[in-house]
């Protein structure tokens, strides 16, 4: 679009100085132009005062009377003419042909003004005849001694001659008949003279007429015009070549004015379009920006920017928060899952439809709400959402589930991290179904604490300060030890702490699997030369993840360590779907592995869950051990314990023997094995 833009002013700039270089002052179309006009008005100039010394002339030959100045100044002015054009850079660089015309034109041009000032002189004495031969007619007239014929005689000849003088016509050449005159004598004297000057301007005109006539004829059909003519032409072409020329370019201008002119058009309406592209673009960046792809509510930028604006005492914040949902997601998969988020987050906006709320999924399964306080019964409006859920059934891809929900509530700044802390409070809480901040909650603690020990938790994997330590398992019986329980360790400034407080870290880190693997690898490296068996403890996350299945083949098959190993697998982790713990079973034992139910009594306990494992060992958790020596109810009832698991034939370890008199209660019981530090605590090295 940028680009567009400037390519567009580019074209505008260029098309623009085109235009100014073809048509402005100073160039070349321009000054041709201004120029030839220039030419053709002087070439015109001297057409025309050639033709006003032509009329001059003819005037003079006519009238009798004439001022040769008139003339003088005619040809100065012609001459001045010339000059100017004999002057003109332009015509000689222009129209050469022309100018050689012109050359021409100049060599005539005085010869035809040679001819005018000859003329002139031949006329003036050719006048002087003609006056004197009409004042002697006059005169005759008025001298009753001529005869009559002489005067008829002389009538006669000036006649003739005015008609030549009139007619130019040289016929009457032959009519004048001078010798007539020069025979006669007059006895008066007077007569005798004026009959010899009159004879005298006779012979004059006689003797000059021609002269005067053929320069009359040569003035006035000189070779000037012609030239003048030819110069004319020449100019007057050339000047039509040149405009076909301009005429030419100004076609091919004008193609790329109306070429820039449909690229300019199609380029801003390309541009217009790309613009409602942009704008288009700009509204769904903006949409997304500001919404849940997923489930079309707002998304969490946008509840940052909404609860900045808004004043604390006039809203109410809280978080919606979805139970149990990592288990749909896992159970049903994650596109199952996002459309329980959809489902969720229509049902919110249709419940808050009527109290202008805004509506935000803030979280993998957390959705925040915005209500504002005034005539707001807040409680019903929380009741309300979660007894819709709690009384509701969804029905999603033929999969017919209960959703419900836990909400935690915040009346003040900051809203997010307040409903949070509520909303973690009350999910701790099993009766409860929502919780209002209080300031005594202390969990903002509790969650630097937990920031704290990931950080604790990335660095000791990342630095390999993952230990294992074993504990050994001790036959009650012989006192020896049977086995080794691997137990994982951080290391901490040189201290040796346990892995427990992070293990939901961990797993909410994604970290777990990786814990496994270490503490898994660094265990089978111990005991792959060693002749003692060993257990470790495995979560259904450790029996989901193919990468440990890798692990443990790759172990047997490169130390065939399997068959000294237990599972023991966290009773403690409600297991609700047997099949891929059993296909993991029969895995760990096609290779001689052995399968131990961990913890079993700390709540969970479920004898139908040990049968379908196939278990070999059960560990009875420390809450039903470590006060045997002291609670005969406990005795009793492990006594129970032992009788079921024995008609199971799964051996028994106790866990938490940490004094004589339990080990005595024990095998009162008959349970072989135990383990707790009364009979050997967690070492980094194995005590064969």
């Amino acid at each position: 679009m940028k680009n567009s833009k400037l390519y567009v002013s580019i074209l505008s700039i260029l098309g623009l100085v085109l235009i100014y270089f073809l048509f402005s002052k100073g160039n070349y179309f321009y000054e041709f132009l201004k120029q030839s006009s220039i030419t053709q008005k002087q070439i015109d100039a001297i057409f025309h005062k050639e033709l006003v010394v032509d009329e001059i002339v003819l005037k003079h030959s006519v009238y009798m009377y004439s001022n040769f100045d008139e003339i003088d100044k005619a040809i100065r002015m012609l001459r001045n003419r010339v000059s100017m054009l004999d002057k003109n850079d332009f015509f000689k660089t222009n129209y050469p042909q022309a100018y050689n015309f012109f050359k021409k034109y100049k060599v005539e041009l005085n010869k035809k003004i040679d001819d005018i000032y000859r003329f002139e002189t031949i006329n003036s004495s050719l006048k002087n005849s003609f006056m004197f031969l009409l004042t002697y007619i006059n005169q005759l007239s008025l001298n009753k001694d001529v005869s009559i014929y002489y005067y008829i005689k002389v009538v006669k000849i000036v006649s003739d001659i005015m008609l030549l003088k009139s007619t130019h016509d040289i016929d009457f050449f032959k009519n004048l008949d001078i010798k007539y005159f020069t025979s006669l004598k007059f006895m008066d004297k007077k007569l005798e003279k004026d009959n010899k000057f009159f004879i005298a301007h006779l012979i004059n005109i006689k003797n000059n007429f021609n002269l005067y006539y053929n320069l009359l004829e040569q003035i006035l059909n000189s070779k000037t015009k012609k030239l003048l003519r030819k110069i004319d032409k020449e100019v007057f072409e050339t000047n039509t070549y040149k405009s076909v020329e301009i005429k030419s370019l100004s076609l091919l201008i004008i193609i790329f004015i109306a070429f820039y002119t449909i690229i300019s058009i199609f380029l801003l309406i390309w541009l217009e379009r790309e613009n409602k592209k942009l704008k288009l673009l700009t509204k769904e960046l903006k949409y997304l920006s500001l919404k849940d792809v997923l489930t079309g509510v707002y998304n969490r930028y946008k509840f940052e920017i909404d609860i900045k604006k808004l004043d604390e005492k006039e809203i109410v914040f809280f978080i919606v928060n979805i139970n149990g949902f990592r288990y749909i997601n896992e159970y049903y998969g994650s596109e199952f899952g996002d459309k329980v988020l959809v489902y969720v987050a229509n049902k919110l906006q249709e419940l808050l439809k009527n109290h202008n709320a805004l509506i935000y999924r803030i979280g993998g399964d957390d959705f925040g709400v915005i209500l504002k306080r005034e005539k707001l019964k807040l409680k019903k409006v929380i009741e309300n959402i979660i007894d819709f859920f709690e009384n509701n059934e969804c029905e999603i891809d033929g999969v017919i589930l209960k959703v419900t929900v836990k909400i935690g509530i915040s009346l003040k700044r900051p809203f997010f991290e307040n409903a949070l802390i509520a909303l973690k409070k009350v999910k701790n809480i099993p009766r409860k179904k929502y919780l209002f901040f209080k300031d005594e909650f202390n969990l903002r603690k509790e969650i630097e604490e937990n920031i704290k020990k990931s950080k604790e938790l990335y660095s000791a994997i990342k630095e390999d300060r993952l230990i294992p330590v074993f504990q050994p398992i001790v036959d009650l019986k012989t006192q020896k030890v049977v086995k080794y329980e691997v137990l994982a360790r951080l290391k901490l400034d040189d201290r040796l702490v346990s892995i427990f407080p992070y293990l939901e870290i961990a797993k909410e880190n994604k970290l777990y699997e990786e814990i496994t693997s270490i503490i898994l690898k660094k265990a089978i490296e111990e005991f792959k030369d060693v002749d003692m068996e060993f257990s470790v403890n495995f979560s259904i996350e450790d029996i989901l993840d193919r990468k440990i299945w890798k692990i443990l083949a790759k172990a047997n098959r490169d130390y065939g360590i399997i068959n000294k190993m237990t599972f023991e697998i966290l009773e403690s982790e409600a297991i609700s779907d047997y099949s891929d713990i059993n296909k993991f079973i029969k895995y760990i034992k096609s290779m001689g592995g052995k399968v131990a139910i961990d913890d079993f009594g700390s709540g969970y306990s479920n004898f139908s869950h040990i049968a379908k494992m196939n278990a070999d060992f059960v560990k009875i958790d420390g809450s039903l051990i470590k006060n045997l020596d002291k609670d005969e109810n406990l005795f009793n009832i492990l006594k129970g314990i032992v009788y079921i698991l024995r008609s199971l034939n799964i051996e028994i370890v106790a866990e938490f023997v940490e004094n004589e008199e339990i080990v005595q209660k024990l095998k009162e019981l008959n349970i072989i094995y135990g383990q707790g530090y009364y009979l050997g605590k967690p070492s980094e090295n194995i005590n064969l």
